[in-house]
């Protein structure tokens, strides 16, 4: 008879975690990268409003009409846009190079959005009592506006942009 032959255990292999590590890496960052892509696109919001196609074809145009506003030394402050019950109302005082008030202009002030074209709202200067302008912007979605001004009854019309970030309060 034989003797007895006493077989090692051999201890199972330890398996590595480095693969598992790999794809759980790759799929965090697949991940994270999927929800930022959603949260850009339901947030929408440019950061600088307007059409630079456009503006770049009509440049020219532009700075000739700049040129001649700027002769004009005209002053054209906003105030805080009011919120109201159809957007909001802009308080327009335009003032001369020596500091008085200028009467009698009529004009428009058009809101345009660079991220939807169709929140893009003008509305007409009207006169305010107790002297200079008022204008009442139908605006439907708070956010961030550039204003294009245009001013007639002078010499020449002017013209003027200004930015409105336009925050209403909640109701």
């Amino acid at each position: 008879m034989n003797a007895p032959v006493t077989v090692p255990v051999v201890q199972p292999k330890r398996r590595s975690p480095w693969p598992w590590a790999l794809a759980l890496g790759l799929g965090l960052g697949v991940g994270g990268n999927l929800w930022m892509v959603s949260i850009a696109l339901s947030h929408r919001s440019a950061l600088e409003p307007g059409d630079h196609e456009h503006d770049a074809v009509a440049f020219d145009e532009v700075i000739a009409t700049r040129r001649a506003a700027a002769a004009l030394n005209w002053r054209v402050e906003l105030d805080r846009c009011q919120p109201g019950a159809s957007g909001c109302t802009l308080r327009v005082d335009v003032t001369d190079a020596h500091g008085a008030a200028v009467p009698g202009l009529a004009g428009t002030i058009e809101a345009r959005r660079s991220d939807d074209a169709s929140l893009d709202r003008s509305a007409p200067l009207r006169p305010r009592e107790g002297g200079g302008y008022e204008v009442a912007l139908p605006l439907v979605r708070p956010g961030f506006y550039r204003l294009a001004i245009t001013l007639q009854g002078g010499s020449a019309p002017w013209v003027g942009e200004r930015e409105l970030l336009w925050d209403p309060p909640e109701t």
